[in-house]
């Protein structure tokens, strides 16, 4: 926001999004004065204070995909022990595949139920604050299962981790939904600050499973470390909302524009579902691919890659945790915040560039990617460590950059009112888990076609 001041007169030109000028009159200046409104003219509103509103945006996007990145990078607990009993079944090696696509399609369900339940115009801190004490409850029985011998009976342990997934990824579905929703109605900048939170989640996981390892040979130990972490994680979040909505700031942008008028029972919101669609399909669908070249990629196949050369800098040991999950998650969210410095490519051509990322998918299959079940007629190409590396650096960066500005767009694309910005956040919160859902899919396939072409 910039100011030229004359006196005691005081213009205002307001840059988080509505191009809105405005001049008003008062007689002292500190910011959070309310000022003589003219006719016609707004208000001047207060300022985010050391930028807590932003820092808190980015917690909550921490929580949003703390349950996912967790399963994702558990893959030592569970493949390497809780499911080695279980041998060669599919479900112990292809189980982050399996545990992603119930991840994504519980969260995909609950977030589209949720868009068409208004969860705009209710009480997203009622059903906010339930989701997250949902999520606490799921991860403490994950560390009571972890506790537990299971060793003889796999596949119940296999469908009872399949359904806790599931119930943290609904918590999560209604969540994100609820948070897409109020960020879109601040500026671009807060909406990036979610996914932002959503990228460093990855990176603050990895270091919690190298940790972990470091902390205990032991793998309930470790275990216990990694998931007792969630739970203070998430706990950080629940506090952080509670307080949130104690925010002059954040009650500006939200909640005196929709709650409010739900709390007096004066009027309810009506959502112009199909006219928002229509106008920024083009944008929902550069999220949606975006998200769908992440999960065909992210992690599953990463963490199916396995070392090449032995005298490889990065030990065996951490090869997994260091290559797939920390300089991945490192990457994304530089990606990311490079978004901040430049909004580049434009809207229009953001889907070419996604196709050209279609071409890390064969690149990472040339790698050493599943050597033990690959099929002798499709040989490894590509055996440098050094090789593989640098694509995961070029794939992750590009990504944090495009998982940002897809959504950015999104939200400039749905307009200043304010039904239809609280519509184009649900739907692209909707849309990202679509798509990483079908990139889980997809890589099954693509699993599929390597072990058998």
């Amino acid at each position: 926001m910039t100011r030229g001041r004359s006196g005691t007169k005081t213009m205002i030109v307001d840059d988080m999004g509505d191009g809105i000028d405005s001049v008003s009159y008062s007689s002292r200046t500190d910011e959070t004065t309310p000022l003589i409104q003219l006719s016609g003219v707004k208000l001047q509103e207060p300022t985010d204070r050391y930028n807590l509103v932003f820092i808190t945006f980015i917690i909550q996007g921490v929580g949003l995909t703390l349950p996912w990145n967790l399963f994702m990078t558990a893959k030592d607990y569970y493949v390497g022990y809780k499911l080695a009993p279980a041998g060669s079944a599919s479900y112990r090696l292809n189980f982050l595949s399996y545990a992603g696509i119930a991840a994504m399609g519980s969260n995909a369900l609950l977030n589209g139920v949720n868009l068409f339940t208004h969860c705009g115009n209710g009480r997203p801190t009622v059903r906010t604050i339930v989701s997250q004490l949902g999520m606490i409850i799921a991860f403490v029985f994950t560390i009571v299962m972890a506790v537990f011998d299971t060793s003889t009976y796999p596949q119940v342990f296999f469908f009872i981790t399949l359904f806790t997934i599931i119930f943290v990824n609904m918590c999560t579905g209604l969540w994100a939904n609820c948070m897409f929703g109020i960020a879109s109605h601040f500026s671009k900048n807060y909406v990036n600050a979610v996914v932002i939170g959503s990228n460093l989640s990855g990176l603050l996981t990895a270091l919690f499973v190298i940790l972990s390892k470091e902390g205990s040979a032991d793998p309930v130990i470790s275990a216990i470390l990694y998931f007792v972490s969630a739970v203070v994680i998430v706990f950080m979040c629940l506090i952080s909302f509670i307080m949130l909505n104690k925010s002059e700031f954040y009650k500006n942008y939200y909640s005196d524009k929709l709650i409010q008028a739900e709390d007096e029972s004066t009027a309810e919101m009506v959502l112009p579902y199909w006219k928002v669609f229509k106008m920024i399909w083009p944008q929902l669908f550069d999220v949606w691919f975006q998200r769908f070249v992440a999960g065909a990629v992210i992690p599953a196949m990463l963490a199916d890659v396995v070392k090449s050369d032995p005298n490889f800098l990065i030990p065996e040991y951490h090869y997994t945790d260091i290559m797939c999950y920390l300089f991945t998650n490192f990457c994304i969210c530089f990606g990311n915040l490079f978004v901040f410095f430049v909004h580049k490519p434009r809207s229009e051509y953001v889907v070419y560039f996604q196709m050209v990322r279609m071409l890390f998918v064969p690149f990472f299959v040339l790698c050493n990617y599943r050597p033990e079940t690959r099929s002798k007629n499709l040989p490894v190409l590509l055996k440098s460590d050094w090789a593989f590396l640098a694509g995961v650096i070029v794939f992750a960066t590009t990504n944090g950059h495009f998982s940002g500005l897809t959504m950015m767009y999104s939200k400039q694309a749905g307009g200043n009112d304010p039904a239809s910005k609280l519509l184009a956040g649900m739907y692209t919160g909707f849309l990202q888990n679509f798509g990483r859902c079908f990139g889980l899919g997809m890589n099954i396939v693509i699993a599929w076609i390597v072990e058998n072409i």
